[in-house]
């Protein structure tokens, strides 16, 4: 079949031809825009195009796929595979049931379609089908090992010009490769980072490099992120040139091939490239004679030399340039460039009058500092003592017009600072933006800029952070942390075609498994040893296996990673404990990382495992396997049932430590026992964000559970939505227009375009100071996408089959709209309300082989116009009214394009109170109310002896001020009702009495050092870096001293000046943290509270497994079965490390809270 074989008929309209056609997960490169040459990773692709809507109603009944080879020279095509008509209506990966492609060919495909009425379509555009090597024996090339910085060359020699050639690229390290003195990839960086045993290939199209005669093929060898950076990196590569006749030359990297010098100094990644402009430029040519160059080694052994498999991810590339405007020249040779916008990349140089022999340096960062150079503290590590990041140096060649750029790494900048710049100089700076080359599929517009800022920040972030994996960030890591890449690929299916780059990554993530099941925090992990595993973390794996079925619908991913999920599932129910809460893990990154309240791991990491176990549940039942997946929900279940027992106080209703996060993970997990405690809990979020200043208190692990949860859920799992007022996201949007620090809103106030990895920007912090971070903002991009806009996939219909939406209109917003490209087609929704008639519009567009469960908000309480027409069965009948959900209409529509009209709804009543706190006899407590309760409508009821009066601001009340009786005893009880005229609320407080010996208003008198060789050192006020956790309000302790054996304990102690009585006391605790600087490689010392008294006798708690980068909590029980509670004269906090050496070590820690109370333990 050819397009001159079977000639394209006029376009019909009412039937068009199928478009957008891509095999696997690639569409075809546009030749004009790189030589990067998409090749398929198997002998049998999957097929996939969109037919174009043109009607509503309209169906795809059958189709029929044609594949070929082009005959050349007046002969006939052959037919590789023709289907036949298909009756079916599945457009997205449609498996290849021709005869296997063979390795190293090239055919052409197409594609044509019979929609509802029979009718059939025209041929769609021819498309191309390409493979490489997909197996060893397809290779004719070995592995060498090269000197890094040096250049491998070898001289072939071709009988005449060729039809095709392609250059098949990979390496263990980083590789350039140039033909002839011309380079192939300079805009790539290749190959993909993957697991150690693997290499993954790319393809380019050399063709009009090659000549007849003698060629030299050169491949320049770095080192990149190995973990051995000692080693000499290895290269694999082969190139194929095709005649015309039939014959195939294939040259590959072997025996044969020398190596020698390159312009390249020195590569070390992060940190410094320097190029030499002086040093000899034609090794990549011809006219090198390389001769003397010494041979290349052979890479060995062949049982240690990884797999070579074709890239299934995007190419990795330059996608844009910009020019850099020049700022200013803060001192004589300095000069100082903006980029215009935060971006990964790289620059280049460009040079005019500067003499040979003059060094250059070109330092890439984030910020500026304060006299207008640029700073890099914000992307250095704590180590980075002497080094600074993201250089680049180059020696000039003193030629005009020279052009100076790295060859292997890549950065993250926005400002360019150029040192050594002669006064009389010509110097222009060029930014290039390289990224994998995932396209953009996804726009959202509103009235109101900050919603369009956020999507695009996100968007934008998302780019700069995806390098053939998902990143951290550009600057510091560039690693692949699993839990960036959970809590974003929500938002990032939503912005970007990730179909490929997570199809690669989630090889690497089952590559990277270890053999107990467990999935690294860092997958691939290239430098370091294995990052432990963290449930929180590792649950990327379930989300983004999950989040590609629902998204792209190939039930082929869901096959190839279930059984890796049942082993990651097994491995995380051995970590559950003897109380049946998930406490034997290995480590925890932070308390929340970088959370401004920390919440305790055992909460965050049981609910973790609970949500992995029903994603894996769900991936289950997509596969048939009904009873596996009962079986998990099961055990979800048992660990949300014990999870509800140990960590919700059964008074109050608090769940851990009360912080957003706990509420949330409560929400999201499904622990809430039913409507009424979920409207509680949301009504706690709401609440507790305003009385924060409009501003969200979680960190990386929860707060897209916190968001979900204020966007209106639902988080959990079949809560209906009724139980959600229409109005909740308004929490959300009041923090984006919250411009201060901390804060999303922040982030979108200052800039620089892309979003934090904390909520603040803090110059001086080396660790966790990136401002091109995913984690944090990410989860306000999903809301927009999935809760404003209203468009969400339906496992019921993966990949677009079926999707809601189920837009949640918020006060002040009254215009948005968003279109997404989909495996189907494009998907758009989009509503606007009118001010002055109270009317909402929702527009919405489904496409061919879609249906959509369109939610119409309000639409339940008065009638629904579709296209001017009150909706009914014979005005509509291509609609099928499903029900009214709590406010909402739910109407059933087939693709098309539909407006919806009705009245906007109104904020449903809710409950009005947030978290109560603990009660203290005489003191009044504030009680939080959620934003907009009205002052003069407000009433409020306690139990006799309390009161409760609100508080009240320019008409709004924003709190009640409770006070327990003087004489209150501990655990007594009282019920606080609020109301509005329009719904009650009730709480209950409970009054708790408690001391503190340490922190909270307590200094550090009588502390002391009571170990040999310690020291004491009062902080005030303590933040800690570059880790950051919850602060210290108050005094704290460095408890430190000379270097000593670590297996004994360092100890502080509090002789207290009274005897003090316990015996209202349920436990004592103190809160350890070990935040502070140590030699590398050393331990967590586990920590002990002990209380004494005065008859002698020794009350004491133990933490075994003390966690890194948080406040760890130690605490003893002082029940009745210890007498000695009424009288205790002392406390002491020791830490000691009896795993290790006995070598004297600097044991240090800090000591921050230390007390008693009488409330519950539920953490």
């Amino acid at each position: 079949m050819s397009v001159q074989t079977y000639p394209r008929s006029p376009e019909r309209a009412d039937a068009p031809a199928p478009v957008a056609l891509r095999a696997e997960d690639q569409a075809p490169a546009a030749p004009a825009a790189t030589r990067f040459v998409p090749v398929l990773t198997s002998a049998r692709p999957t097929l996939s195009w969109v037919v174009p809507l043109v009607r509503r109603g309209q169906r795809q009944r059958a189709y029929q796929v044609r594949a070929w080879t082009p005959g050349g020279g007046g002969e006939e095509d052959r037919v590789l595979w023709d289907s036949g008509r298909v009756d079916s209506h599945e457009n997205a990966y449609v498996s290849w049931s021709g005869a296997p492609l063979r390795p190293l060919s090239r055919a052409l495909w197409a594609v044509r379609v019979w929609d509802e009425r029979d009718t059939a379509s025209d041929w769609s555009a021819p498309s191309a089908l390409e493979t490489g090597p997909l197996g060893e024996d397809d290779w004719a090339a070995a592995w060498i090992e090269v000197p890094a910085r040096s250049a491998a060359r070898h001289r072939f020699a071709l009988p005449g010009p060729c039809l095709r050639a392609r250059l098949h690229l990979t390496a263990q390290g980083v590789v350039r490769a140039h033909l002839n003195g011309e380079p192939v990839n300079p805009d790539s960086s290749d190959p993909s980072r993957t697991e150690r045993h693997l290499a993954l290939y790319r393809t380019y199209d050399v063709t009009d490099l090659l000549t007849a005669g003698e060629n030299v093929l050169a491949l320049v060898a770095g080192t990149g992120k190995r973990r051995d950076r000692e080693a000499a990196p290895r290269l694999f590569a082969m190139l194929v040139a095709e005649y015309a006749d039939g014959r195939t030359l294939r040259i590959g990297t072997g025996p044969g091939w020398r190596h020698g010098p390159t312009p390249v100094v020195t590569e070390d990644n992060h940190y410094l490239e320097h190029h030499d402009g002086t040093a000899r430029q034609d090794w990549d040519g011809l006219a090198c004679e390389d001769t003397d160059w010494p041979a290349c080694a052979p890479a060995g052994p062949p049982g240690l030399l990884p797999r070579v498999l074709p890239d299934p991810g995007p190419a990795l590339r330059v996608v844009r340039e910009r020019e850099a405007a020049e700022l200013g020249r803060p001192v004589p040779g300095v000069r100082v460039f903006d980029a215009g916008e935060n971006l990964a990349g790289r620059t280049v140089l460009t040079l005019d009058g500067v003499p040979a022999g003059t060094v250059l340096e070109a330092v890439h960062g984030e910020l500026l500092d304060d006299g207008g150079r640029v700073c890099t503290t914000n992307v250095r590590l704590p180590n980075d003592t002497e080094r600074e990041r993201q250089v680049l140096r180059h020696t000039a060649s003193g030629v005009d017009g020279e052009r100076a750029g790295v060859w292997f790494a890549f950065h993250g900048f926005r400002y360019v600072e150029v040192r050594g710049v002669p006064e009389d100089a010509g110097l222009s700076v060029t930014a290039r933006a390289l990224h994998s080359d995932a396209p953009r599929t996804g726009t959202v517009t509103a009235d109101e800029p900050l919603v369009e800022r956020l999507t695009e920040a996100a968007l934008h972030t998302q780019w700069n952070n995806l390098h053939a994996l998902p990143e951290d960030c550009p600057t510091r890591e560039q690693q692949g942390w699993t839990g960036d890449a959970s809590v974003s690929a929500a938002a990032a299916v939503a912005h970007l075609d990730m179909a490929g780059a997570y199809r690669k990554w989630l090889r690497d993530l089952h590559e990277g498994q270890r053999t107990d099941g467990a999935v690294p925090a860092i997958v691939p992990q290239l430098e370091d040893e294995a990052a432990a595993p963290d449930p929180v973390w590792g649950s990327a794996y379930n989300v983004i296996v999950r989040e590609h079925y629902l998204r792209y619908g190939d039930l082929a991913v869901v096959r190839e990673h279930i059984g890796p999920l049942r082993r990651w599932a097994d491995h995380q129910l051995s970590l559950v404990g003897p109380e049946g809460l998930v406490t034997e893990v290995e480590l925890s990154y932070g308390f929340d990382w970088l959370a401004l309240r920390q919440t305790p791991p055992v909460f965050l990491q049981t609910c973790a495992v609970i949500a992995s176990l029903r994603d894996l549940a769900d991936l289950e039942d997509a596969l048939g396997e009904k009873a596996r997946a009962a079986e998990r929900l099961a055990a979800a279940d048992t660990l949300a049932k014990t999870a509800r027992a140990a960590l919700r106080d059964p008074v109050t209703g608090r769940w851990a430590n009360g912080t957003q996060a706990s509420a949330a993970l409560a929400l999201a997990t499904a622990l809430a026992s039913g409507p009424e405690e979920e409207a509680e809990l949301l009504a706690e979020l709401a609440a507790g964000t305003h009385e924060q200043g409009d501003r969200v208190t979680s960190g990386f692990s929860a707060t897209q559970a916190v968001v979900r949860a204020l966007a209106g859920g639902p988080v959990r799992p079949g809560a209906a939505a009724a139980h959600w007022r229409p109005g909740a996201g308004q929490a959300l949007l009041a923090a984006l227009r919250q411009p201060a620090s901390p804060g999303i809103g922040a982030m979108l106030a200052q800039g620089p375009g892309t979003l934090w990895e904390c909520w603040w920007i803090d110059a001086q912090n080396t660790g966790t100071g990136s401002l091109d971070h995913i984690g944090m903002g990410a989860p306000f991009a999903e809301w927009v996408w999935r809760r404003l806009v209203g468009i969400e996939p339906d496992l019921a219909g993966p990949g677009f089959a079926r999707f809601t939406v189920a837009p949640r209109p918020v006060p002040g917003l009254n215009r948005i709209r968003g279109e997404v490209s989909t495996v189907r087609g494009t998907v758009a929704a989009g509503w606007e309300r009118d001010a002055g008639t109270g009317g909402l519009t929702l527009r919405v567009t489904v496409p061919v082989g879609s249906e959509a469960v369109v939610r119409v908000p309000g639409g339940a309480t008065g009638p629904v116009r579709v296209d001017g027409l009150v909706l009914g069965a014979e005005l509509h009948p291509q609609l099928d009214v499903l029900g009214a959900e709590g406010p909402d209409l739910c109407v059933l529509a087939p693709s098309g394009v539909y407006e919806f009209a009705c009245a906007a709804p109104g904020d449903e009543p809710g409950p009005l109170l947030g978290a109560a706190p603990a009660a203290r006899p005489g003191v009044p407590v504030r009680v939080p109310l959620v934003p907009g309760v009205r002052a003069e409508t407000l009433s409020t009821g306690i139990t006799h002896g309390w009161t409760a009066q609100p508080l009240t601001h320019d008409g709004e009340a924003g709190a009640v001020l409770v006070t327990a009786p003087a004489d209150a005893a501990p655990g007594t009880t009282a019920r606080l009702t609020a109301g509005d005229g329009v719904t009650e609320a009730v709480r209950t407080l409970r009054v708790d009495v408690g001391g503190s010996w340490l922190s909270g208003g307590t200094g550090a008198g009588g502390w002391s050092a009571a170990s040999e060789g310690a020291t004491l050192e009062e902080l005030e006020d303590m933040v800690c870096r570059p880790v950051f956790h919850e602060p210290v309000a108050g005094t704290a302790l460095l408890v430190g001293g000379a270097p000593r054996d670590p297996r004994e304990w360092r100890t502080a102690r509090l002789d207290l000046p009274e005897p003090a009585d316990l015996t209202a006391a349920r436990f004592a605790y103190a809160y350890v943290d070990q935040c502070v600087p140590t030699p590398p490689g050393s331990l967590f010392g586990k920590a002990v509270l002990r209380l004494i008294s005065a008859d002698g006798s020794v009350r004491e708690g133990r933490l075994d497994r003390p966690l890194p980068a948080g406040w760890n909590r130690v605490t003893a029980d002082l029940g009745e079965d210890w007498p000695g509670r009424s009288r205790v004269v002392a406390v002491e906090v020791a830490v000691h490390r009896p795993e290790a050496d006995p070598a004297p070590f600097p044991v240090s820690f800090h000591l921050g809270r230390v007390g008693w109370t009488s409330a519950p333990r539920t953490w």
